[in-house]
C-alpha cells in the first residue's frame, strides 16, 4: 500500500529563507531518493502562532519497504542532513501513515491509493 512519511517543520527562525530552501536544496535532495513517486508540501493558511507546525512536507513511496529502503541509502542520510539543516525553528516532527480517500456520493466505498 502506497505509503507516505510526514515531516512537520516548526516555525522557523526566517520563513522567506526558509521557503527558498524548502523550494530549492530540499525538493532537490528529496527527488535524488531512490523510489520515491511523489512529493507534496502543505502550506497552512493563517496565523503560525495558533499551531505547533509551519508546514507539511510528504514524501509518497509504493510500500513501507521502498520508504525504508529510501532512507536507509545514501541519498537518505543526504536528505534527512537538508531536513534537519531546514529545520531552524527545532527539530521537525515525523510520522509514516497511509491514505484513504473518498469523495461524497460515493456510497460507502473507500478509495484506496
Amino acid at each position: 500500500m502506497q505509503t507516505k512519511r510526514l515531516t512537520l517543520f516548526p516555525r522557523p527562525v526566517d520563513r522567506d529563507a526558509f521557503h527558498h530552501d524548502y523550494e530549492t536544496a530540499y525538493i532537490e535532495a528529496a527527488e535524488r531518493l531512490p523510489g520515491l513517486l511523489s512529493w507534496r508540501c502543505t502550506v497552512p493558511l493563517g496565523d503560525d502562532d495558533a499551531r505547533p507546525y509551519h508546514v507539511i512536507g510528504e514524501l509518497y513511496f509504493a510500500d513501507r519497504g521502498a520508504l525504508d529502503a529510501a532512507l536507509a541509502s545514501e541519498a537518505g542520510r543526504e536528505f534527512v542532513a537538508a531536513e534537519e539543516a531546514l529545520s531552524t525553528g527545532g527539530p521537525p516532527g515525523h510520522s509514516i501513515a497511509v491514505e484513504h480517500n473518498g469523495s461524497p456520493g460515493a456510497g460507502g466505498h473507500h478509495h484506496h491509493e
